[in-house]
Formats: C-alpha cells, structure tokens, sequence
C-alpha cells in the first residue's frame, strides 16, 4: 500500500516540527518556501530541515485598533533563506536589527504558522 499523505499538513512543518526550506540538488543554495524546483535554476529541489534559526533582518509593530500589537519581521535564516514571520513572546521595544531568533510554531487563526521568539 502506498504513502499516506496529509494534504491539509503545512508544507512548511516536518513530522518531526522543524521548519523546511528547499535546496537545490545541484547548486546546493537553499531557498524558502520548498518546493520541487529551485526558483533561479529550475534544477530539482529536496525539502530539508532548517536550523530553525536566524537573525532579524528588519521589523515593524503592527498595531491595530484594541491593544493588540505584533511585530512582523524578515528573519534572514542562518541556511540563507529570508521570510516575513511573526516575532512572539516579546515586545516591540524589546526587539533590535540583528537580534538572534529561533523558530517556533503557534496557532494563527486556526492552522500552525512558523513564528520566531527572541534568543537570550
């Protein structure tokens, strides 16, 4: 009998809960998200596990009406790879360009999403 496949699982989030990126075969560069091809060079890509950490790259605190604030960022992950996620955990004066994060899954509106928490 054939694999089982979860369609409705992140394809971000190993079985195991660790971030995936996507890399290329041939060139070996890592990407964000996986996927099968590698977007600069069409050559094939496997999904591998991330280190899970990375560096704040630039932020923003978004603030909407109520006191809810989060802070949205583009973490430059320790692989290569950029991606826009949510910094949880902290508060936006806690947070600096370059401050060291690592990566975990919170529920955002009903489905599991790869945030980061500052590393101390």
């Amino acid at each position: 009998m054939g694999e089982v496949i979860d369609v409705n699982a992140p394809a971000w989030l190993s079985p195991e809960g660790a971030l995936l990126i996507g890399r290329d075969t041939v060139t070996g560069s890592a990407f964000y998200p996986p996927r099968p091809l590698a977007p600069r060079t069409l050559n094939v890509a496997d999904a591998v596990a991330a280190s899970g950490k990375g560096r704040i790259y630039a932020f923003s605190a978004v603030r909407r009406m109520g006191p809810d604030v989060f802070v949205l960022a583009m973490v430059i992950l320790e692989e290569g790879p950029t991606l826009l996620t949510r910094i949880v955990d902290c508060t936006p004066e806690t947070i600096v360009i370059g401050a060291e994060v690592s990566m975990v899954v919170r529920d955002l509106g009903g489905a599991p999403a790869p945030c980061f928490a500052l590393l101390t």
